[in-house]
């Protein structure tokens, strides 16, 4: 056999491998109007999904909450850890040993979706990673996320984590109702990181969607192709969520018809 016919090959499997292990994970999806609760649309919401990187949303809850409370200031320089170096792409480039303001970590997570931004917000706030999912989890008691767990702040694939698509959305609808000023954050297409200036991870969905107001994307092969949009048109606001999708497209695609059609509905009320 040929060199070129075994790259081929090789190639084909990847692709199969890689289409098989974002297929696996379990689609879901919900559409509530942002300010009644109602929903528009439910397709397995209550499925237990890992969240992959809508898990920054907790982050970004948590972190706010304690800037909020004063127990850190955006300011505060926080030093870098080894072990956030060393986590896996989408990542900011921190070194360890640097130290970087707080307001810069966050933008990182949430606008880029840097695993070692967040990683190194959740130790410099709460001493360690494993501590700060306590703060995560204490944070989902309250708001009423009664089907997700959290091990982690960036959202890779961890035993223990999980969470749906109804909790994500109860979560983003929190996010946007208790920290208006920082959610519109999440629809900036790029953002200074101190480091170097990021593009939004959902940079296509913004672009092709004009009625998003802020979107949080995410993947990794056991959740899937995962995405939250929180969009407005007229006097009607939706939070989309879909978990489980089959390409970055093919999930940007279902998350604009959701929207469509639940705009569309809400019009005949």
């Amino acid at each position: 056999m040929n060199t070129g016919i075994k790259t081929l090959i090789c190639c084909i499997l990847l692709w199969l491998h890689l289409a098989y292990s974002a297929a696996s994970a379990p689609y879901s999806a919900i559409v509530i109007e942002a300010n009644t609760n109602q929903i528009v649309h439910y397709d397995n919401a209550e499925a237990i999904s890992h969240p992959a990187g809508l898990t920054k949303l907790a982050t970004l809850y948590v972190a706010l909450a304690e800037v909020e409370a004063g127990n850190i200031g955006l300011d505060t320089m926080i030093r870098i850890s080894r072990k956030a170096t060393e986590e896996a792409d989408p990542t900011l480039g921190l070194r360890e040993g640097q130290r970087i303001q707080l307001r810069y970590l966050m933008r990182a997570a949430a606008v880029r979706g840097a695993n070692d931004a967040a990683t190194a917000l959740a130790g410099g706030i709460a001493g360690s990673e494993s501590a700060f999912a306590e703060k995560m989890n204490q944070m989902a008691q309250e708001l009423g996320l009664t089907q997700s767990s959290f091990r982690n702040a960036h959202g890779l694939t961890e035993s223990g984590q999980y969470s749906t698509a109804k909790d994500m959305a109860k979560l983003f609808l929190a996010l946007e109702r208790d920290f208006k000023r920082d959610f519109h954050m999440l629809g900036k297409t790029k953002v200074n990181a101190k480091i170097k200036t990021v593009k939004h991870s959902g940079l296509r969905l913004l672009n092709d969607y004009p009625e998003a107001v802020a979107v949080k994307t995410g993947y990794t092969r056991a959740a899937g192709y995962c995405g939250a949009m929180f969009a407005k048109r007229g006097r009607h606001e939706v939070i989309v969520i879909v978990l489980g999708g089959f390409s970055t497209a093919k999930r940007n695609d279902q998350m604009m018809k959701l929207a469509d059609f639940a705009f569309e509905k809400l019009s005949d009320y």
